[in-house]
């Protein structure tokens, strides 16, 4: 899934444009896709979680994420990296009690990535493989992390980046919401000047 804002130096929250484009692909038979828009006095917050698709439970994952992280910060007139953080590791405990709740969904995960719009800043926050990127003047940079097996092993000097694509492990997960009681969440602010 792919959420597209288009934004300026000098951002208005009122300006900030959005497309929301989902394909369920050539490997699976179940779009596990959810996303949210969640919108305060000062932020514009845009998320979006791709459930795990080797696990029973990925789309109730990704529904469930995109759910409790709109109920947790929908009220707020303004935002912190640590009210974000905290709404995440809220996800993150609801989808692990929905595991524990439904044996049949016992590991279910999702991955999770937004962008939160302050003015002429914005957060970044994702646990997993769901990517966040900047689009400029002909250039794409990549804002987010993997939190994948192979990005450790690249990091490592385990392997080079030709053998990343084609790694037995390149799907392998070292963070996702919902696994495991505690999850470590990336978000930091960044400043769209640069």
């Amino acid at each position: 899934m792919d959420i597209t804002t288009a934004i300026s130096d000098a951002v208005s929250l009122d300006l900030i444009t959005h497309v929301v484009r989902s394909d369920i692909g050539m490997r699976r038979e179940e779009n596990q896709d959810s996303f949210t828009i969640i919108e305060g006095e000062g932020f514009k917050f845009f998320v979006v979680a791709d459930g795990m698709g080797g696990v029973k439970g990925g789309a109730e994952a990704s529904q469930l994420a995109a759910v409790v992280l709109a109920q947790c910060l929908k009220s707020k007139n303004s935002i912190t990296d640590e009210d974000i953080v905290s709404a995440v590791n809220r996800v993150n405990t609801a989808i692990f009690e929905r595991g524990i709740e439904k044996p049949e969904y016992a590991g279910m995960g999702t991955t999770l990535v937004g962008l939160c719009f302050l003015g002429s800043n914005f957060y970044v926050v994702n646990v997993g493989d769901s990517r966040a990127y900047r689009i400029r003047e002909g250039g794409i940079t990549q804002l987010t992390e993997d939190h994948t097996l192979v990005t450790e092993l690249l990091r490592s000097g385990a392997i080079d980046e030709s053998q990343v694509e084609n790694h037995p492990v390149s799907h392998m997960l070292t963070r996702s919401l919902g696994p495991t009681p505690i999850v470590d969440v990336d978000c930091r602010l960044e400043t769209s000047a640069a």
